[in-house]
């Protein structure tokens, strides 16, 4: 076996890994806090208890492959009792939770937001968040029959649903 020796160089190979680690980790979460702050600022219109709809039109990874604010709504999900409709685990048999109003497609939110047919979203979400969409982009001409911009804040825009005449 290992001698006491050999498991004291073996620990502190260790703890200097996992300080290295930490450093690490303040490094990007400094990084790419206020990034995050910016995308969650334009749900602070977001009213309680609602259903929203995030979509992500133009990603930035920072180096990496993903976006950090790809699933950042979770955060004011828990906190004012929303449904995300981007909560993939809800549309499939791997985890214990699933929606009670089955999505349309949710497969194309991340990758291609613009495929979205928004008559098939209009009952089923009172807000729809568009990150980073281009002004005069197609998608507008979808959105704006059945919702209203009502709060805009940095590179998002949050829309309202319309209520029926």
């Amino acid at each position: 076996g290992c001698g006491p020796r050999w498991r004291r160089i073996g620990a502190s190979l260790l703890a200097l890994v996992a300080l290295l680690n930490l450093g690490y980790v303040i490094r990007w979460y400094e990084r790419l806090s206020g990034g995050m702050e910016r995308y969650l600022a334009g749900l602070d219109a977001v009213a309680p208890d609602t259903r929203v709809l995030p979509l992500f039109f133009g990603h930035q990874t920072y180096g990496g492959r993903l976006d950090p604010c790809n699933h950042a709504i979770g955060y004011r999900a828990l906190e004012k009792g929303l449904v995300d409709w981007d909560n993939y685990e809800a549309t499939t048999i791997y985890f214990p939770i699933r929606f009670r109003d089955p999505a349309p497609n949710t497969g194309f939110l991340e990758v291609d937001p613009g495929r979205q047919r928004m008559k098939m979203w209009w009952h089923r979400a009172d807000y729809v968040y568009t990150w980073r969409m281009p002004p005069g982009h197609p998608f507008t001409g979808q959105l704006a029959p059945f919702y209203d911009p009502v709060a805009r804040a940095g590179d998002g825009v949050l829309w309202k649903r319309k209520i029926p005449e």
